[in-house]
């Protein structure tokens, strides 16, 4: 699949020949959480990938909509999760002895 041409400024790193890879699918629906660039079309199944859009929604929204704050929103959207779940985990684990 090929990378969006609004986000080539990124300098996405992409094996030619390979369909790519999760991250990368729901990075360019965080650019684009309301389809209204089209970037759709560079996803290998669209309708999916939306239905899974709630952190790439949330980078969009704490981004403001702004392009150029969206890659560390999303990074930051998901480390949150990241850290968030292993605390939760662990004192539920904490709480079962």
């Amino acid at each position: 699949m090929s990378v969006p041409p609004e986000l080539n400024r990124e300098k996405i790193y992409a094996l030619a020949g390979k369909l790519g890879y999760d991250g990368q699918y729901y990075h360019y629906i965080a650019h684009d959480p309301f389809r209204q660039k089209g970037f759709e079309k560079y996803l290998d199944a669209p309708r999916l990938r939306y239905r899974r859009g709630l952190v790439p929604l949330t980078a969009y929204l704490l981004a403001a909509g702004q392009d150029r704050f969206v890659d560390v929103a999303f990074i930051g959207v998901i480390l949150l999760s990241v850290f968030l779940g292993s605390h939760w985990l662990s004192r539920y684990a904490s709480n079962c002895g």
